[in-house]
């Protein structure tokens, strides 16, 4: 005959240890721990960086205004020059006083679109060409009203004068003023077919263009004075 005693009951100092450590770890975590002192880092850099976002978005912005501030004041300064140039502020002497002598240097020539500039002399003849562009003494001046005639060599002035167009401006520069005209004609013709009209009742200037070796070719420019 069997005897079935009961075993005495289970309690937690008795489990197992396996056991005991599985219920510690199935426990609630109780929400008095200590902050992690990494987190409390990771809010501050939170808390920095819309600020710092703030200060180069604000950097970004005055840069910008600055140099819309330079390009505006650049702009009120190129147009500052220009009035004082279309107004011959820079001019020395009247018209009256002008009266240059043969072979002196009077001014200047420039071609804004092929970028040339070159010398302007009193007087027609080998010399005087040698150096830029030489003035038909008998011909007018701006402010004539009359026909201004210069000549020109393509290897003292160079050969990208050719690549003139019409509408393309001319400007002398002389002691008592800045002149601009517009070329409205361009041709090529034979020497001996070439007539100077110095009476026309208008202001126009004439570039006459030749080649040292081939005279007898003319490459002619005629413009007109801009009405300002």
């Amino acid at each position: 005959m069997f005897r079935i005693q009961s075993a005495p009951p289970l309690n937690n100092n008795s489990l197992p240890e396996t056991v005991a450590d599985e219920d510690e770890k199935s426990k609630p975590q109780s929400n008095t721990s200590k902050p992690n002192h990494d987190q409390q880092a990771n809010d501050k850099n939170m808390q920095k960086q819309p600020t710092e976002a703030t200060e180069f978005e604000s950097q970004k912005s005055n840069r910008a205004n600055k140099e819309m501030f330079e390009k505006e004041e650049n702009r009120s300064l190129q147009s500052k020059n220009n009035k004082e140039s279309n107004n011959n502020n820079s001019s020395d002497i009247e018209r009256s006083e002008f009266n240059p002598v043969f072979g002196e240097k009077v001014g200047a020539v420039n071609i804004p679109f092929i970028d040339l500039h070159t010398a302007l002399f009193e007087g027609n003849n080998f010399n005087t060409l040698q150096k830029g562009l030489a003035h038909y003494s008998n011909s007018a001046w701006p402010s004539d009203q009359e026909q201004i005639i210069l000549f020109g060599k393509y290897e003292s002035v160079g050969y990208r004068i050719k690549e003139c167009r019409v509408n393309h401006m001319i400007v002398l520069n002389l002691p008592y003023g800045d002149f601009h005209y517009t070329i409205t004609k361009i041709e090529k013709v034979q020497t001996e077919l070439v007539s100077i009209s110095r009476y026309l009742g208008k202001e126009q200037l004439l570039l006459i263009m030749s080649d040292f070796n081939h005279p007898n070719e003319q490459y002619i420019l005629l413009a007109d004075p801009v009405q300002t």
